[in-house]
């Protein structure tokens, strides 16, 4: 399969997540510490689950160190941008996804050797603008808060730990590397568990479902990652993660579906000059998809 299908597959298993989360941390849990803890120990069983069935390769010890690093620096990236949300709203920090594509262009430029030609550069600045705009809401201001020095300390740790996953696809499979990686995720996560269990507790006694929603989530975004660790063993890091941006398209589209059909679940703004303004953004990021796909 292409790495192109793998992104796409991994941005659509990635949009359930996102929904699920926003609903549970709107409706249900205000600390967001919490599903990343409760995700990490599902992530615990699904690493032991795939490695009793497919098995893993124990590669060198710095292999090892790095992958691990690698998922240390995405649960720190995690833990970053639950912490621009507690600084700022979500329409401030969101846009600053877009720059997660920009960091890893000039870190695989520099490090990994990545050249493209000018209409694959285009394709990378149409799918940052696309997202720009597709996040844009009326009358927001921008300014150099905590929100925003935490969103884009995020995107630059997001960005590293993907250059890591690049340059270790040179000489590991991609099972054992996404493996290693998660495993360093669902360490740290761990400890995080350890400190809310009595609140994770608590939680559960009062409303199962809302746990069982966060591990659902946290399956979504497992088996995502899984795929975009395909994509990126397979295809340029830089367009990867360019291609994170068409995320966005579906979130957008599955969050309308909901709010039409359950408004009780979930809100979308559905104003004609919002809609209009959305589809603008679409366009854009499916012309940005095609150039970097071709």
């Amino acid at each position: 399969m292409s790495w192109f299908l793998f992104v796409l597959l991994a941005v659509n298993l990635w949009s359930f997540s996102n929904i699920i989360d926003k609903h549970v941390v709107s409706n249900h849990v205000k600390n967001p510490m919490i599903p990343i803890s409760v995700q990490a120990l599902g992530i615990a069983v699904y690493i032991v689950f795939i490695a009793l069935i497919w098995g893993i390769s124990v590669p060198s010890p710095l292999y090892i160190v790095l992958s691990l690093f690698s998922g240390f620096l995405l649960f720190s990236g995690i833990v970053l941008y639950f912490e621009a949300l507690k600084h700022d709203e979500v329409s401030r920090v969101m846009p600053l996804f877009a720059t997660a594509p920009i960091f890893t262009l000039i870190f695989a430029t520099f490090f990994l050797g990545e050249l493209f030609t000018a209409d694959k550069y285009i394709g990378i600045a149409l799918l940052v603008l696309g997202s720009v705009i597709i996040s844009y809401r009326r009358n927001q201001q921008y300014k150099f808060s905590k929100g925003v020095i935490f969103m884009l300390a995020s995107s630059l740790i997001f960005s590293i730990s993907y250059i890591i996953t690049k340059y270790l696809s040179g000489s590991m499979d991609v099972l054992n590397i996404f493996l290693l990686t998660e495993l360093g995720l669902a360490f740290f996560g761990g400890i995080v568990f350890l400190k809310y269990r009595s609140e994770i507790s608590s939680i559960y006694r009062k409303n199962s479902k809302v746990i069982y929603f966060i591990i659902l989530s946290g399956a979504f975004g497992f088996f995502g990652f899984l795929l975009y660790f395909s994509a990126i063993s397979q295809g340029s890091v830089s367009l990867v993660v360019a291609l994170d941006n068409t995320q966005w398209v579906f979130v957008l589209f599955y969050a309308t579906l909901i709010s039409i059909f359950l408004p009780g679940v979930l809100k979308e703004d559905l104003k004609g000059s919002v809609v209009a303004l959305k589809l603008l953004a679409i366009a854009i990021i499916f012309a940005g998809a095609y150039l970097v796909s071709v």
